[in-house]
């Protein structure tokens, strides 16, 4: 139970995005949950599951939010948000539930990522 205990972070949002975090650990990556990231003039751009360095976003898609009219409007949300995010220099990896199994795929997404990344 401690163990389990241990894995632990109050800030994932859904059992996606703990084995997500976990995942990107095991790989060997130290990483921020739910980041909330500004622009140079401090206005807010978005909150990302999660954070590897400064310029890597990685985030997890239960897809669900993307389901009807609502999920139409959440997808433009999204898109927006990206767009803002990349001006910064950020790179967004996005993975679903399937990308989970191939953790080695996983990290050659992360690199390459790491590469294309503006921000120190």
């Amino acid at each position: 139970m401690e163990a389990i205990l241990a894995l632990a972070d109050a800030a994932c949002e859904s059992v996606g995005e703990t084995r997500t975090r976990i995942l990107l650990e095991d790989l060997g990556y130290s990483v921020r949950s739910q980041v909330t990231i500004s622009d140079e003039d401090g206005r807010f751009v978005g909150r990302v599951d999660f954070m590897i360095g400064d310029g890597v976003v990685v985030e997890f898609d239960g897809m669900v939010k993307y389901e009807g009219a609502e999920g139409r409007s959440a997808l433009a949300a999204e898109k927006r948000r990206e767009e803002r995010l990349s001006a910064l220099g950020c790179v967004a990896i996005r993975l679903v539930w399937a990308d989970l199994d191939h953790p080695q795929r996983i990290r050659t997404m992360v690199e390459a990522a790491r590469q294309r990344a503006r921000r120190p």
